[in-house]
């Protein structure tokens, strides 16, 4: 439908933050651009190609994050999927599924719990979150591993998101997204105007493009 936004939720086998919600995106290598890492992290994280030209730059400018263990320079990029891209991630949703169940299964099995049990202990025993890491890399490769540090794909209404997005005591997003919501996770001091920027980018997209579902990342 339109106005919902694909979110990853991070794969339960991350160090910082596993399960939790967030933007697809990453940081930007030396000597390249922010046009050319967001194709790079969406050909990664997406399950298709994304060429630069595609991406919509929210602002044309540099976000400002601060919190109390890094300052960053963020852009914010858009991209509108098509009926296609959204069948792509159904498609890779499903295939998802079947090969972390198999992950946590194991996993489980090996401390004596349940799936559901494992999954609510990760966030509080890193210890559990590089078993379940190991126990991905021992099935598809270390080469592969950067394919498979999203869980699955979750859409969710954008206003929605949004409002949860803005609650100081919500734990279901990353900084990634939150950061532009919520002055109480970013510390810079423009950071209460981000909301109606990136509101106003969101909605100048929709009403440029003739596809379906707005998909916004960050670098």
């Amino acid at each position: 439908p339109d106005r919902e936004i694909f979110f990853q939720r991070r794969s339960y086998g991350m160090k910082n933050l596993p399960g939790v919600l967030d933007l697809h995106g990453g940081y930007v290598a030396a000597g390249s651009t922010y046009d050319e890492m967001a194709a790079q992290e969406a050909e990664q994280e997406l399950p298709f190609a994304v060429k630069p030209g595609e991406l919509s730059d929210a602002s044309g400018k540099f976000f400002r994050y601060y919190d109390s263990r890094s300052r960053q320079l963020r852009h914010l990029y858009l991209l509108r999927l098509d009926p296609e891209q959204v069948r792509a991630i159904h498609r890779k949703n499903a295939e998802l599924k079947v090969f972390f169940q198999g992950v946590y299964e194991t996993v489980a099995k090996s401390q004596q719990c349940s799936i559901e049990q494992l999954l609510t202990r990760v966030a509080m025993e890193p210890a559990l979150a590089e078993q379940i890491k190991n126990e991905v890399v021992r099935r598809i490769g270390i080469e592969n591993l950067d394919h498979y540090e999203v869980a699955e794909y979750v859409s969710m209404p954008w206003d929605r998101a949004v409002a949860i997005a803005s609650d100081p005591k919500q734990k279901i997003f990353a900084n990634g997204f939150s950061g532009f919501f919520n002055p109480a996770h970013n510390q810079a001091p423009e950071a209460s105007s981000y909301t109606a920027i990136v509101q106003a980018a969101v909605e100048k997209l929709l009403a440029s493009q003739g596809k379906e579902n707005a998909q916004p990342r960050s670098e």
